[in-house]
């Protein structure tokens, strides 16, 4: 797979963490995002959060450059 798609995933990924945790501050959810909070609010929160940071991680990694020189 191409770095482009895993730096597109990546992105989308950390978009939509961030999105779904400035909407769960208001008190709005995406739709397809509502299984998050069905094991407790707690646990939502964190799931998004790792969202946050997987997305942010995986786009520092697909975006460096490892040749060592």
């Amino acid at each position: 797979m191409s770095k482009s798609l895993f730096t597109t995933i990546g992105f989308i990924l950390f978009l939509l963490g961030m999105l779904s945790m400035v909407l769960m501050v208001v008190g709005v959810q995406f739709s397809y995002l509502t299984w998050l909070d069905a094991a407790g609010r707690g646990l939502g929160l964190l799931a998004r959060i790792v969202m946050i940071v997987g997305g942010a991680i995986i786009i520092v990694l697909t975006r460096g450059n490892f040749d060592g020189r």
